[in-house]
């Protein structure tokens, strides 16, 4: 059976994409048949970060001028297949309700040769991210430290809560100075949660800020293919085994 995981966040620049693209592979090498796809039309840059230089994508799919299968790239030696968005994409609608009715109908019913489906969504919680959200099986929303982050995580958790009734959200930390300081953000965004919404998010794990990650990005390959022993590389890989093991896809 395919599961659909949305890697969202509250705001931009908290490194979603470089996740979204370690979890794939993270996924895919312990035998997972996984598919990322760049929801974030326009602005995507899942194509960029792996160098992909393609000229065709989600939003030819979307517009009915390619098939979904043609629209997916499979890209040598990173072992999972992308759907990319296409930075500078000509289609300006964003996630409006044309591109969300279009992945819920058609490419989430018609990729059942996957195990996996990642979903990287744009920043923000408007209605197109939070329709993909509820679609998804399960999501994680990536924030970091910073009080800006936190706030908007925060933000996403409360304006995608009334969905999710009975079920917790699930947190990832990323760029954490260390493990203590990763679990010190949990702790507050927790906290909040707990007091405000009366939800607790649970956590998937910590990323530690790494100075592999930019080298790899700059290289435009896979941080667990060129660097899969830096700290950040095995922090992802854990997040992972952690999805793997979850009972309750919320």
């Amino acid at each position: 059976m395919t599961r659909t995981l949305a890697i969202a966040s509250g705001k931009g620049g908290v490194g979603k994409t470089w996740f979204a693209i370690s979890l794939s592979q993270a996924l895919a090498r312990m035998n997972r048949r996984v598919l990322l796809v760049d929801c974030d039309v326009g602005l995507a840059n899942v194509d960029v970060q792996l160098g992909l230089g393609v000229v065709t994508g989600l939003h030819h799919a979307v517009m009915g001028e390619i098939t979904l299968s043609r629209a997916i790239q499979t890209p040598d030696g990173i072992g999972f297949d992308v759907l990319p968005g296409r930075s500078g994409a000509v289609y300006s609608g964003g996630l409006d309700p044309l591109m969300t009715g279009w992945i819920g109908h058609e490419l989430l019913r018609k990729s059942s040769g996957y195990d996996l489906i990642i979903l990287d969504l744009p920043s923000g919680a408007d209605e197109g991210v939070r329709e993909l959200m509820r679609l998804a099986d399960a999501d994680i929303i990536l924030t970091t430290g910073e009080p800006t982050a936190l706030a908007d995580a925060y933000g996403l958790i409360k304006a995608t809560r009334r969905y999710r009734v009975g079920g917790v959200p699930n947190i990832v930390v990323n760029f954490a100075d260390d493990v203590a300081a990763g679990s010190q953000t949990q702790a507050g965004l927790g906290r909040i949660c707990d007091r405000f919404l009366a939800v607790k998010p649970r956590s998937l794990g910590i990323v530690r800020r790494d100075s592999r990650v930019p080298e790899a990005i700059c290289r435009q390959m896979p941080l667990l293919q060129c660097y899969p022993g830096c700290d950040a590389a095995r922090d992802v890989v854990a997040v992972a085994e952690t999805i793997l093991v979850m009972k309750d896809w919320v």
